[in-house]
């Protein structure tokens, strides 16, 4: 099967939000790499169409301003300069150039939080996180004010419940008590100790590759 670099970098990508994964992705690459695989543990071809809600959620919510071809092709060099390795983020370069000539008007753009009188928000966040980034909860907090306390879980990873005991404790007792971490609480990094290695919530081991059809494993 010939497989197109962004096939490989969004399947890389979706393996990226929960490191114990990791050994599966390994697998994955390895069969890539191998000829004598068998292609029902390829990735699937780019494109197929897959029900997923997400580009009519983002085409509705965020205009992005690309005016013309030229300026798409000025926008990939840019992200080349700043990640020569990864060039860009596959979801959000997927979901730009999905959403140009979308049939319908942008409803929900973004707009400044404005947040009083709440129940305190606990907003956690992976620093490494590969889909949200660090920076957008810690923005995110300093809009909210002081309702909001911002718990950073120090590893890799989407979705910081299922990674971090840490996390997770913090975040059960919220639900609870509405009680929130300390102001600038952080838990540990939790590392894959080996292919055994897995999370607790079942069928999220890879799920963004389905936004274009690629199998997940």
């Amino acid at each position: 099967m010939k497989l197109k670099p962004q096939d490989v970098q969004l399947t890389v990508f979706g393996f990226l939000y929960d490191p114990a994964s990791w050994y599966s992705l390994a697998d994955l690459l390895g069969d890539i790499d191998d000829p004598s695989a068998d292609p029902v543990r390829l990735p699937a071809a780019f494109g197929d169409p897959a029900p997923y809600p997400v580009p009519a959620v983002m085409c509705q919510d965020y205009p992005f301003g690309v005016p013309s071809y030229a300026a798409l092709v000025q926008e990939k060099r840019g992200l080349a300069e700043v990640a020569p390795v990864t060039r860009s983020s596959p979801l959000a370069w997927t979901v730009m150039t999905g959403c140009q000539n979308w049939p319908t008007k942008v409803t929900n753009p973004p707009r400044p939080l404005k947040v009083d009188g709440t129940p305190p928000i606990l907003l956690t966040n992976s620093r490494y996180d590969p889909a949200t980034p660090h920076a957008w909860a810690a923005n995110a907090a300093r809009q909210i004010g002081r309702e909001a306390v911002l718990l950073t879980y120090d590893g890799v990873g989407h979705g910081d419940y299922w990674l971090s005991p840490c996390a997770r404790g913090a975040i059960d007792t919220y639900l609870l008590t509405l009680r929130t971490p300390r102001p600038g609480t952080h838990c540990p990094a939790v590392w894959p100790t080996g292919p055994d290695a897995r999370r607790q919530s079942a069928g999220l081991v890879n799920p963004l590759p389905d936004l274009i059809g690629t199998r997940s494993y």
